[in-house]
């Protein structure tokens, strides 16, 4: 239970990273970012993934 919330701190931190301050660097257009937010995009759903899969591992154990 532990990682999961870990995992899912982790997607809020990257996405509130990328909604502060990837995306006003984009729209100041400055093209640099643009692969970075590529790369953390990506990260977030591998991230998201890794949230499903705990949960799916989670759910039908007893507590």
């Amino acid at each position: 239970m532990l990682a999961k919330l870990a995992a899912v701190c982790a997607v809020g931190a990257a996405g509130a990273h990328t909604h502060f301050r990837l995306v006003p660097t984009i729209v100041a257009a400055q093209e640099a970012a643009t692969p970075r937010m590529h790369r953390l995009v990506t990260a977030e759903l591998a991230l998201f993934t890794v949230v499903l899969g705990l949960t799916a591992v989670l759910v039908p154990l007893s507590p």
